[in-house]
This record gives C-alpha cells, sequence and structure tokens, in this order.
C-alpha cells in the first residue's frame, strides 16, 4: 500500500515538472481508458481554442515578499479554468498569490499557466494505510447510518462528508450498512476524507494562506479544507453559479456561518433589506427577475432546468396533469436524493429520501387536496453527465411507497415539456 502511494506520488512529481511526460501520462491512460481519452481529446481542442484566443495577455503572478497567498482548489480542467482565473483575480487584486490546487490533468495545468496561476498543485490520490485502517475500524463499530453522520476525524465531519461524497458518486440516497459492498465503499469513502484532512492540513502548514477559495463545501477534498482551514482561523470564500447566465454568486464563511448556504442572506443583508420600503417598483422587479430567468431559459441554466420546457395557461396544466378544479393543490419538490447532501443546517430527517417518503404517505392519506409531485429537472442534465438512463429515485421511491398512485396524486416527470413558472 505505501508502495503503490509513494510510488503515484513520484510519477504525479515526475510528469508535473516534464510536460512531454505529461502528455505521454495521458496518452498512456487514454489507451487504457477510451472514455478518458474522449475526454482528453475534448480538453485539448479546448485548450488550442484558449490558447488562441488569449494570446500573450497572462503571465505568471510574480512573487512578492511577504504576500499572503490565497488557495484554491481548483477542478483541473480547461473548460473552468477561465471561469476560476476570474475568481482569482479579485484575491490578487487584495495583494494575495494564487496558489492552485486540484486533480491533475496535463491540459488543464497547461491553461492554468496559460492563464498566469503557476503550476497546477495535483491532489494526492492514494490513500494512505493509516487512514484506511483508522476508516476500517471506525466503520466497523457504527449500526446505523447517524453512527457515520456523526464521525469525525481531528474536528473535521468526515463522516458526513464520505456519505454525501459516496450517494454522488454511485447516485444513492441511502445505504445498507449490513451489506458488504456497501462496507468497502464506505471504507473507501471514508479513507480518502480522512487523507484529504491530512493533504489538507499540509497545505495550510506550507502556504500559510490569508483565504482558501473553493466551490462544494460538502464533498472530498473541498469540504476537509473547507472545515479545516475555518478551525485554523482561515476564512473559506466559495464560488458557485447564480441563476442567471454570466453570474457567479461568492460568500464568506467562517465560525459563525459555516452551517449556511452559499445563497443565503447574512444578518446584515437581510437588516439592510428589511430597512426598505417595499414598493411596487421592487415588486415589478422581483417578479420580472423570476420570470424572465424561466421564459429565457437561464433560471439555473447550468443544470438545463428550463431548456426543453414552456410555460402554458392554468386551465392547459389542470387538464394535463388531470386536477380536479375544485380542490386547493399542493405541489412537493423533491431535491435529488443524492445530490448536495448534509451540506448546510441542521438534519431534521436522516435523509432526503426519508423526508420525501414520509411526505408520500401525507399525500396519500389527504384527499382533500390535489398533490403534485414535481421530479427535479435537473437530473436530466446529470443523467447525460454521468451517462445514466435508468428510472429517477425519486420515481423509483414514489412507486414503493404509493404502489398505484392514487387519484388525487399526480407525478410531474423531469423532462415534462411544463415549466415550474406554469
Amino acid at each position: 500500500m505505501l508502495g503503490r502511494q509513494a510510488l503515484a506520488q513520484a510519477r504525479l512529481a515526475m510528469v508535473r515538472g516534464v510536460p512531454l511526460l505529461a502528455r505521454l501520462d495521458d496518452a498512456l491512460r487514454a489507451m487504457r481508458d477510451p472514455a478518458y481519452g474522449k475526454r482528453m481529446g475534448e480538453e485539448a481542442v479546448a485548450l488550442r481554442r484558449l490558447k488562441a484566443n488569449l494570446g500573450g495577455r497572462f503571465a505568471d503572478s510574480a512573487s512578492v515578499p511577504g504576500a499572503k497567498s490565497v488557495i484554491m482548489y481548483g477542478f483541473g480542467r480547461v473548460e473552468m479554468a477561465l471561469l476560476e482565473r476570474v475568481v482569482v483575480a479579485g484575491f490578487e487584486n487584495a495583494g494575495m498569490i494564487p496558489v492552485m490546487v486540484g486533480p491533475w490533468h496535463s491540459h488543464g495545468a497547461a491553461a492554468y499557466h496559460c492563464l498566469g496561476l503557476g503550476r497546477l498543485n495535483p491532489l494526492a490520490t492514494q490513500v494512505s494505510l493509516s487512514a484506511r485502517q483508522i476508516a476500517d475500524r471506525a466503520i466497523a463499530g457504527m449500526r446505523q447510518k447517524t453512527d457515520l453522520h456523526a464521525f469525525e476525524y481531528d474536528g473535521v465531519p468526515c463522516g458526513k462528508i464520505a456519505m454525501s461524497s459516496l450517494m454522488r458518486s454511485l447516485r444513492r440516497g441511502r445505504f445498507n450498512l449490513g451489506d458488504a459492498a456497501t462496507h468497502r465503499f464506505l471504507v473507501e469513502a471514508l479513507a480518502r476524507s480522512i487523507g484529504a484532512v491530512e493533504v489538507a492540513r499540509k497545505l495550510l502548514r506550507k502556504h500559510n494562506p490569508a483565504a482558501v477559495v473553493l466551490s462544494d463545501r460538502g464533498y472530498t477534498p473541498f469540504g476537509e479544507m473547507s472545515y479545516l482551514s475555518i478551525q485554523n482561523g482561515v476564512p473559506v470564500y466559495t464560488w458557485n453559479v447564480a441563476h442567471r447566465n454570466g453570474r457567479i454568486v461568492m460568500k464568506r464563511f467562517d465560525l459563525h456561518n459555516t452551517h449556511l448556504h452559499p445563497h443565503s442572506l447574512s444578518s446584515e443583508s437581510w437588516e439592510k433589506i428589511s430597512r426598505l420600503t417595499w414598493c411596487d417598483a421592487y415588486q415589478e422587479a422581483s417578479e420580472r427577475e423570476l420570470t424572465d430567468g424561466y421564459t429565457n431559459g437561464e433560471w439555473y441554466g447550468e443544470v438545463g432546468t428550463q431548456f426543453h420546457v414552456l410555460s402554458v395557461e392554468k386551465q392547459a396544466l389542470i387538464e394535463r396533469l388531470e386536477l380536479d378544479p375544485d380542490k386547493k393543490t399542493a405541489v412537493l419538490f423533491p431535491h435529488i436524493f443524492w445530490d448536495g447532501t448534509f451540506f448546510w443546517g441542521e438534519d431534521l430527517f436522516d435523509d432526503y429520501e426519508q423526508w420525501y417518503c414520509e411526505v408520500l404517505k401525507v399525500a396519500r392519506a389527504n384527499t382533500r387536496l390535489n398533490w403534485v409531485i414535481k421530479i427535479h429537472p435537473a437530473n436530466i442534465i446529470k443523467d447525460a453527465r454521468d451517462k445514466h438512463s435508468a428510472e429517477h429515485s425519486e420515481v423509483t421511491a414514489m412507486r414503493r411507497v404509493l404502489c398505484e398512485p392514487p387519484a388525487h396524486n399526480h407525478l410531474f416527470e423531469a423532462a415534462i415539456d411544463k415549466s415550474k413558472l406554469s
């Protein structure tokens, strides 16, 4: 195990320092994995396009004696590099020197260099023997999922980070700890999380950053760096795509708000807005922002939520869904079970799926309302990205709970061509 880890680190050091070896390494991986080869081909085209458009506009950030650094966890991909460059620029303007960290891809590393971000510091992908042993002992002593959810390693909630990461990679909303295959998956996920804590600790010691920047705070290795940074008094900044094209949302996290969603308002912002005198102009602007985002297809366009839909009149939608016009209608908008779990707030249920199933039981019993179950449209894009074609887990759970849905329960599939704005 230690030999494999040392060999992997040596390989990374070699390919990082010699561009020719980096290209050879990618070529060998492409021969073993055609999907990787296809992705690298796309990355090569994107890199050529980026270089052609940039010319010599960027130079590597110069080392300034005494300047603080900012560690940015990037994706190591060409198509993300330009956006990451925009985010880093704000920290450079504040006098910080960027340290790019991410998975090793030769084209992504070349893109960072072209954008003046210096060398990519590759994240270790091998898990140490000690991390695996700690994970194995921890999982062996667990009897229920809440035990794993509560597990911490050096103050970092590695249990819930590992669960979130594994749920996303396996596209599963629940685990059976008694299943042998699941046990192996969980040990590996927890070991990777523990290893990510060790990597983050070394990075913090080496660079002593004034800030850390990343995208997701709930998955390995981002979540571990986020929690460890905040523990050490280093502010964490997240960047996420906004609800409209061409915009991003940034938020600073420290001890007082680590449990909040990145799109949430701070107490100061809420107080400022609360002091406003609401008027028709504000009302119209708010409604227009919502309506325009849906009608032009921009509403969270990153996951294509409105690309395939049209708005329809109320009566047409009632007829399409076969609703009883004499009843009020309740709409259930479940989140994807395995996406972004355990990231924010305090959980009242074990997971998204448990909450959803309990609500479905209420919907089955309450015949006074029309119940519409709207499956998340982001399933479509995530299916395409993951090359997945099976039934969506929300639909499977609905069939399990309701068997044959009663007449007052109506399924609104992810691929239906009617907008939620309707």
